[in-house]
């Protein structure tokens, strides 16, 4: 984002001769050393607050406080409004004033008319996203009015946006993508499907009957193979551009599918070896990755021992409930269920500060723990929780079933969803079949019970009416709880 506002700077005051050359040459120089050598706040301030910037021209102005308004963060708000107050505010001004609205400011109206302003500039090529998640997150939130999520995601199409992290708004467009066809423009419909590009993403929409026209019209583009190909390539290079774990949980899990499980078990240790790599927020989930791939291998006990160190880790000070969910879904897998009930205990009743999310899968893990013990009044009690909150994660409601033996409560689950058009793709995907990877007793068990699933008459009906399921040339543990 710097090197862009350095580029309109220097572009601006090859235009405009008349300003004062020596202001222009610091202005230059400031702006130039953000490109090269990262932010210095407190030089753009001495820049923006000498006497003379207001000699410079609009288009110079707007532009160093676009600048700082991507250097200094916590007064963005402030300085975006600043760069968007000249008439030859450029698209990123726009686009950086759309950031702290949406993120910050938390001002809609403000978010929707900066980014519709930016995406009407965007020819000037400026256009760019000081914090990508934010377009992502903030048209989830319009999602509920429907007239401003149209116009916003219009706006995004017109600025010609995807999301930097391959694959990241693909469910974005999805949304866009069906209310358009919904609404009888199958032509921006066909436009918006066409940003998805995730292998998963673009494997559900295969299997989900509201796109067989799109799909029939682009069969290469919507074939697994080939689009996990495409994903490889994709998580190749923005790994060896930049070997972050985001990028590197992005590569290993395309590995994993690929069943080249031996690749990621390399590329991840070797990561989680890097000095330093430790300070990255995401390093508990490069060692959950970690010990996924062993378990896939065949290697419990090593998954187990790899798991139960990072559930140890702390989270935001915190116990870590995610790796702690994980390492008893590998004590379960392995018929080692007191030690999975012992390694939920630090979350109590699954309530209080623990998110929807991870209190049903602490329930799910529960009662699978329980159905091996035997312990039938405690069993019960994590089966009813599962059912009330089975809005809070489908996927848990099943498994946690599908460890109570009730393939028939599995089977109702699965009715429901694919009647829901939000979670119909995931029902298809999770209920279609996957290259199977090395897996402990009583995960079998679990597989054959969702193979009686699966081979429901009324279910498979279910199936047909909204689309159909298929046998996928990927391994499923890394893309799904069942496979």
């Amino acid at each position: 984002m710097a090197a862009a506002a350095s580029g309109l700077l220097l572009c601006a005051t090859a235009a405009h001769a008349q300003a004062d050359r020596s202001f222009e040459a610091e202005a230059t120089r400031v702006i130039q050393a953000v490109r090269t050598k990262g932010c210095d706040v407190a030089a753009l301030k001495r820049l923006v607050g000498r006497r003379g910037f207001e000699q410079l021209t609009s288009a110079q102005q707007s532009t160093a406080l676009t600048t700082l308004a991507m250097c200094d963060i916590d007064n963005g708000v402030e300085w975006s409004r600043k760069a968007t107050a000249f008439p030859d505010a450029s698209s990123l001004a726009w686009a950086t004033r759309f950031v702290y609205a949406a993120a910050a400011a938390r001002d809609r109206a403000d978010a929707l008319q900066s980014i519709e302003r930016a995406a009407s500039l965007a020819d000037d090529g400026t256009f760019a996203l000081l914090i990508d998640d934010v377009a992502v997150v903030f048209g989830f939130e319009l999602a509920d009015h429907p007239a401003e999520f149209q116009r916003y995601m219009a706006a995004l199409m017109t600025a010609g946006w995807n999301s930097e992290q391959y694959g990241a708004a693909d469910d974005l467009w999805i949304l866009y993508s069906e209310r358009l066809a919904a609404g009888g423009d199958a032509s921006r419909a066909w436009g918006a499907a066409k940003r998805v590009v995730g292998a998963t993403s673009l494997t559900k929409l295969s299997l989900d009957k509201r796109f067989d026209d799109f799909v029939a019209m682009d069969r290469k583009r919507y074939d697994v193979a080939t689009a996990t190909a495409a994903s490889l390539q994709a998580h190749q290079a923005a790994f060896g551009s930049e070997p972050s774990a985001e990028n590197l949980l992005a590569l290993s899990t395309d590995l994993r599918a690929l069943g080249r499980l031996d690749e990621a078990l390399a590329l991840i240790s070797g990561w989680l070896a890097r000095p330093n790599s430790t300070e990255d927020a995401e390093y508990n989930w490069v060692g959950n990755d970690k010990a996924m791939t062993l378990y896939a291998l065949g290697r419990t006990d090593e998954a187990v021992t790899t798991m139960r160190v990072f559930a140890a880790r702390p989270e935001r000070g915190k116990p870590n409930v995610i790796q702690s969910v994980n390492l008893a879904l590998l004590l379960n897998a392995a018929g080692r269920p007191q030690e999975a009930l012992d390694a939920l205990k630090p979350f109590g009743s699954a309530e209080g500060e623990l998110s929807s999310y991870a209190s049903i899968w602490v329930r799910a893990e529960r009662a699978c723990a329980y159905a091996q013990l035997g312990e039938a009044a405690s069993l019960r009690e994590q089966l009813a929780y599962t059912v009330a909150h089975e809005a809070d994660d489908p996927t848990a409601a099943v498994k946690a079933q599908l460890c109570a033996g009730d393939t028939a409560a599995a089977v109702a689950i699965y009715a429901r969803r694919l009647k829901d058009p939000d979670q119909r793709r995931a029902a298809l995907f999770e209920l279609s079949r996957f290259k199977p990877d090395q897996r402990a007793a009583f995960d079998l068990k679990l597989a054959a019970r969702l193979d009686q699933v699966r081979a429901d008459p009324a279910l498979k009906a279910a199936v047909a009416a909204v689309g159909r399921t298929s046998e996928l040339p990927l391994h499923g543990a890394a893309l799904t709880e069942f496979y």
